[in-house]
């Protein structure tokens, strides 16, 4: 009984709902299946384990984003309160902590997220590897095979690429030139959480994320700042010199 309630309690604790947790619990029996599949050389079987692998993967990106949405909103909502009460001159020691345990929250699930996204990255070109074709992908992404053809540069790029560099999955009837979070595309935003987490702490990622920018912006890139966010979740402004220009305030 207590072993059972610490895990209550520590899925509460993270956020983590009932039903997220089965769901994470059958990704992990499916990895499993996969791999015996292949391992005795079930192609066919693999290959269905797989998307059914992904499809909930599909379903914990949708729970881990809400997560994340949900501790956003939270953290916005106690800074902007907490300003007001500074201004009143009250300062309340449990407004710090229960800050710093939404921060902590918010890193959490954004890790989760981006470990899910490389997941779904090498799932997508194992399934490939096991005979699903482009109409498989299509279907799952529920995108138009024919218009999704006609955007390929590279027709020989891999699923995982694809998904990610085309997008597969999201749709905006309000196109504002860039991906939203509240609009629900779970193997987008995954991937794209994914490799900004390689661009921001891999030595690789941020070499290759600089390179490429500074090949189209040339001009900005001379003069770019870069956001750090300290151990107190203060975000802070650094030129390309390693100096501090300013602080960002989260709440304004």
């Amino acid at each position: 009984m207590g072993f059972g309630g610490s895990k209550l309690e520590i899925r509460v604790e993270r956020g983590i709902s009932l039903k997220e947790e089965v769901v994470i619990y059958k990704a992990s029996e499916y990895v499993g299946k996969v791999g015996v599949s292949v391992h005795l050389g079930r192609r066919e079987k693999a290959r269905q384990q797989a998307k059914t692998l992904l499809v909930l993967y599909r379903l914990q990106s949708r729970y881990t984003s809400q997560r994340i949405t949900n501790a956003r909103e939270s953290l916005r909502s106690v800074i902007r309160g907490q300003k007001k009460l500074k201004s009143a001159g009250i300062t309340i020691p449990l407004v710090d902590d229960r800050k710093k345990k939404l921060q902590k929250d918010l890193q959490v699930a954004e890790s989760e997220l981006a470990l899910l996204g490389e997941q779904i990255f090498e799932t997508l070109d194992l399934w490939e590897s096991l005979g699903a074709t482009m109409e498989d992908l299509c279907n799952l992404c529920n995108c138009d095979l024919t218009q999704v053809l006609a955007k390929l540069d590279t027709p020989e790029m891999p699923f995982s690429q694809i998904t990610c560099v085309y997008n597969l999955d999201y749709k905006n009837p309000h196109d504002k030139g860039w991906l939203e979070d509240e609009v629900d595309a779970p193997f987008t935003h995954a991937l794209k959480a994914y490799l900004l987490d390689r661009m921001l702490h891999t030595e690789k990622g941020r070499a290759a994320a600089r390179e490429a920018m500074e090949a189209v912006f040339p001009e900005i890139m001379e003069n770019a700042l870069t956001i750090v966010t300290d151990a107190d979740g203060v975000q802070r402004l650094i030129d390309k010199d390693g100096v501090e220009i300013a602080t960002l305030d989260e709440g304004d």
